[in-house]
């Protein structure tokens, strides 16, 4: 009487039959059945795939000054839904602007150009300080406690105000007065001196004139995100989009 042969007792020659699903049958058959093997199973003895490339870090865009946002000025009867802004492109001036400012802890100042007809509006804008934008986001949670901002467009309107009191510093060269937290004054004195030049600022401009000055704060943003995702992904010199 003849002895069946052993099975292989080689542990790779196994796994490759185990894995190909030609090394098992069913009983009293002549015909291969196949084991569906799950996936987590597939992936314990399958050694595991290496990323081909690392992903470049991706700083969320701040939306607030997305002109197609629910603010209150897009439901003007003068204003339609208008196209974003395009392609923005980051020069190399305002490169080393943004290294200095990085590198000597100050604010990022540029000098967004918006074109209206044959003529222009230079409209230059600046970062935040920690401090400035903790003051921005008190006095928006005081305006929602004390019910001055009730739904999402006004949420968005009274933001912008706030954001372009203490970010824009001129417009052609003239100064727009922009709002400084006083130290030396406390959080509730700060809330109030913001909301009143706010209302005061935005009380003069009109629409049109408040639309550019959005479209320039929009542009900065971008501006600063590009720059800001180059410095992290350390290819500031180099990055696609901002060159």
């Amino acid at each position: 009487m003849s002895e069946e042969p052993l099975p292989s007792t080689d542990a790779e020659e196994v796994r490759k039959e185990f894995l190909n699903k030609e090394s098992v049958t069913a009983v009293n058959s002549e015909v291969p059945q196949p084991i569906d093997l799950a996936a987590e199973a597939k992936a314990l003895l399958l050694p595991p795939k290496e990323d081909s490339e690392e992903e470049r870090v991706d700083t969320p865009l701040d939306p607030l000054f997305d002109t197609q946002g629910p603010s209150e000025i897009n439901f003007m009867a003068w204003a339609t839904k208008v196209a974003d802004v395009g392609e923005v492109v980051v020069s190399k001036d305002e490169k080393v602007l943004f290294l200095k400012a990085a590198l000597n802890d100050t604010d990022v100042k540029l000098t967004i150009r918006t074109p209206i007809s044959n003529e222009s509006l230079d409209i230059t804008c600046r970062t935040l300080s920690v401090d400035a934008m903790d003051l921005l986001f008190a006095t928006m949670n005081s305006d929602e406690d004390a019910g001055r901002v009730k739904d999402p467009s006004m949420y968005a309107t009274t933001m912008q105000k706030y954001a372009v009191s203490m970010q824009v510093l001129c417009i052609n060269d003239k100064d727009y007065a922009p709002f400084n937290p006083d130290p030396s004054k406390s959080v509730d004195e700060n809330i109030i001196g913001l909301r009143e030049h706010a209302a005061t600022l935005s009380g003069k401009t009109n629409h049109v004139r408040w639309h550019y000055i959005l479209l320039a704060l929009r542009i900065f943003t971008i501006k600063i995100k590009l720059c800001t995702d180059a410095a992290l992904n350390q290819d500031f010199w180099s990055t696609a989009g901002t060159d």
